[in-house]
């Protein structure tokens, strides 16, 4: 019934039934805007499953925009390093919450389960790699991330006709709550 590729991890099975591949070019999601799916200065969240083998910088969610309001990414760092880089921004009051996940190597071609929750009352962001905390980090500054007008991507930057993601991903969820 199900298709053989199949991972385990501490007992909990991963089926990549239904995940998307992106080739790095011209390929992403576009979920349009909703103001729903931001975090939109409450607790906030969002997972995913995801694999890739690339040397390059890739994206594999943004929504926002650079020069308006708020906006998010997490793209991973292609380089030897191979971590996520976490990125909410207050366009307001020029203040970000960002940092790069402790857990390297990401980019090795394995399936990797990431989630980032907000915790909006402390300004703090946690990022979860295989389901161990790999990283977090607090802005107090951080005022608002308010956008409701503009879109958001899987597999790509936000605004970019490059800045593409290779790999694959799947499960993705957005919460409008802390996990």
């Amino acid at each position: 019934m199900f298709p053989k590729r199949r991972i385990t991890m501490g007992g909990d099975v991963f089926r990549d039934e239904h995940s998307v591949i992106f080739d790095g070019t011209n390929d992403y999601i576009s979920i349009g805007a909703n103001a729903a799916l931001y975090p939109n200065d409450a607790d906030w969240a969002i997972s995913f499953w995801f694999k890739s083998t690339n040397a390059e910088e890739d994206f594999i969610v943004s929504g926002g925009d650079e020069n308006d309001k708020g906006f998010f990414q997490f793209k991973l760092k292609g380089n030897a390093s191979g971590e996520i880089r976490c990125f909410l921004y207050d366009k307001d009051n020029t203040q970000e919450l960002a940092f790069n996940t402790a857990a390297t190597g990401l980019n090795d071609g394995a399936w990797h389960h990431f989630a980032y929750t907000l915790d909006w009352s402390a300004k703090k962001g946690y990022a979860y790699v295989d389901g161990v905390l790999s990283q977090s980090a607090a802005n107090t500054n951080v005022v608002t991330l308010a956008n409701d007008d503009d879109g958001i991507h899987i597999g790509k930057k936000y605004n970019a006709s490059s800045k593409y993601f290779t790999g694959s991903v799947s499960e993705m969820a957005i919460y409008n709550r802390f996990l």
